[in-house]
């Protein structure tokens, strides 16, 4: 495609088709195209999980076993599932070229080749965990639902050894790192936090529930206190978020974002003096509503993250329209 303005943005998702019909779409992935400088960025589809969790319960009025009574059902409806969308509310909020990516493309079951595309190629990457998280039943042989998997976390230490910079948001990275047991070294040493808990949003019910302040000093101080989104705003319900303190002992470690009432960080940011940055929220990014907080959520992670990349063309980030 050679007809592409610089600072534009694409999204594509593919479906195949045979006599049988079309099957369900891929995953829709993003860029924005450069002004022939190198890409800097990459966004990383992280979350695959999609299972019984996204069930509701639901009271259709349907009598029960033919009597006169009703009562609710369990549905698993396709808009509160997993889109496998959310590139989108990342993608409009980076004004930097960038490509994307799924993370499956980042490994090769077995190392024998090397994997379609390296992290080498990158010096910022922006890792949506979404709630991908682990069954609460034992995780069946090559199952990749997994917040973040064994080949993920050796990928990512990697990544920030070479003096490399990680946004990386998600809802339950704690719980099935450090509460399952499936990473409890990657979430101190790589992630800079101390797991204290779960269900944030769940101990904070009150008038403002899903509430997110801005700590006073830290990243994204002053801005306004911004909500996440409960399923009726244009993404889904963030329901069970991980909270946690900023690693004791590292000063680098500092707070980000509070939770409502007070229990726990809801985002740290760290930095060294070698260029390598990360920015870790606890909840997923792409729940972040309004439009317009989200963006600046970003603006501001992007230009903590890219400090020590090579200067490169900024573009506006447009709100499609209709977007919360």
């Amino acid at each position: 495609m050679d007809d592409l303005d610089a600072g534009q943005i694409l999204f594509v998702r593919v479906t195949g088709s045979n006599a049988g019909g079309e099957s369900p779409p891929s995953s829709t992935l993003a860029a924005r195209v450069g002004d022939g400088e190198r890409v800097s960025v990459l966004l990383v589809e992280a979350f695959d999980r999609n299972d019984r969790s996204f069930a509701t319960w639901q009271d259709d009025g349907v009598s029960i076993e033919d009597g006169n009574a009703t009562g609710p059902s369990l549905r698993l409806f396709a808009d509160h599932t997993n889109r496998h969308d959310y590139s989108i509310q990342h993608g409009f909020a980076i004004s930097r070229p960038f490509d994307s990516a799924t993370r499956n493309v980042l490994h090769i079951p077995g190392e024998l080749l090397e994997p379609p595309l390296s992290l080498d190629r990158y010096a910022v990457v922006d890792w949506m965990s979404g709630e991908e998280s682990s069954p609460e039943e034992p995780i069946p042989p090559g199952a990749s639902e997994i917040a973040l998997s064994s080949a993920d976390q050796m990928l990512l230490a990697a990544f920030m050894e070479r003096r490399r910079s990680l946004f990386i948001s998600g809802s339950e990275i704690g719980l099935d790192l450090v509460e399952r047991g499936h990473g409890e070294e990657f979430y101190r040493d790589v992630l800079k936090a101390a797991y204290q808990g779960s269900a944030s949003f769940k101990r904070n019910w009150g008038a403002n529930p899903n509430l997110v302040l801005p700590t006073q000093g830290g990243l994204f101080d002053g801005l306004d206190t911004f909500r996440v989104d409960d399923g009726s705003h244009g993404t889904y319900d963030a329901d069970r978020v991980d909270y946690f303190l900023p690693l004791p002992g590292d000063a680098r470690s500092e707070s980000a974002l509070l939770y409502q009432a007070g229990i726990g960080h809801a985002g740290l940011t760290w930095a060294s003096g070698d260029c390598s940055r990360l920015v870790y929220l606890a909840f997923p990014f792409e729940t972040i509503y309004p439009a317009e907080t989200r963006q600046a959520v970003m603006a501001r992670t992007m230009d903590f993250l890219d400090n020590c990349a090579p200067a490169h063309s900024l573009y506006l980030p447009l709100t499609p329209h209709g977007a919360q």
